[in-house]
């Protein structure tokens, strides 16, 4: 709400360009997004430092 509300720059923008984000499934999504991928990201860190070494060399 306070980076894509009316009053700051970027909400200010996208609604003089008639893009409306406050309140629409949009939000919703990029919400979701924003408290996602940080743990998406860990899960597949931790996986892939668990790959074994042999693995890795026989793939080269």
């Amino acid at each position: 709400l306070l980076s894509l509300g009316a009053n700051s720059w970027i909400g200010g923008l996208l609604a003089d360009l008639g893009i409306r984000v406050i309140f629409t499934w949009k939000a919703a999504v990029i919400a979701s997004m924003v408290v996602g991928f940080p743990l998406m990201v860990r899960s597949i860190r931790i996986g892939m430092e668990q790959i074994d070494e042999k693995l890795i060399q026989a793939s080269r």
